[in-house]
């Protein structure tokens, strides 16, 4: 399973940055001894200059610190499809969720899913999980995310028998909380909030029901 976790740490003043403070100081200090008998005016004025300039430094390492923060979101449509264009990506569902784009896959050998975002540059970065292999030997197949605040299932129907009957899925994750949803295609992604996000959540039951609510699968 695949953990995204943001996380940015504020830089600290670096020792440039310390050393320019106590040069500007150290000459505030002369400045104020040569100056005491040429006048006191001047000697303010100097003072003064040399608290701005401070005011100053601290203020362009404020602004640069924060340009340095990542802050990521949810891609655009644009970029999805560019994305899936690119990678010959054989989509069988695509789900946005308030931080991240989930989009379902399956080719001829490989199937799973890939988890787009973009930072605030428009720059996209993706993570996923896949599988190597044939999925026609299981009925169903199964992926997902169970940390972060928006843990998800992903459901491969390969069972065209089942697949034409099937019109809900129903899922109980590990809190206890039951998801239902209607079934549109042979893939399927099931979120879950967990705005919390003390520790991973897991589901711990799957259901698929045909139209007079039997059981198709269970797992």
């Amino acid at each position: 399973m695949t953990n995204i976790k943001y996380s940015t740490l504020r830089r600290p003043f670096h020792k440039g940055f310390i050393k320019q403070v106590y040069r500007i100081t150290k000459n505030c200090k002369i400045w104020k001894i040569s100056n005491y008998d040429s006048g006191g005016d001047l000697m303010h004025k100097k003072i003064i200059l040399c608290l701005l300039t401070l005011v100053v430094m601290i203020l362009f390492i404020s602004c640069n610190d924060k340009s340095g923060k990542i802050e990521y979101s949810v891609p655009t449509t644009a970029q999805v499809n560019e994305f899936i264009s690119k990678n010959s990506i054989n989509t069988l569902a695509i789900k946005e969720t308030d931080d991240f784009t989930i989009v379902l896959y399956q080719n001829e050998n490989i199937y799973g899913h890939y988890v787009l975002y973009q930072d605030q540059k428009k720059q996209l970065y993706n993570g996923g999980v896949y599988a190597v292999g044939s999925s026609i030997v299981s009925p169903v197949s199964l992926g997902g995310v169970a940390s972060g605040k928006t843990p998800f299932v992903t459901v491969i129907i390969n069972d065209e028998e089942m697949l034409k009957n099937a019109k809900e899925i129903q899922i109980t994750f590990k809190d206890g909380t039951v998801v239902k949803q209607m079934i549109s295609g042979k893939g399927i992604i099931v979120l879950h909030h967990n705005e919390e996000n003390k520790e991973p959540i897991s589901y711990t039951k799957l259901v698929i029901y045909d139209k007079d609510i039997k059981k198709l699968y269970e797992m």
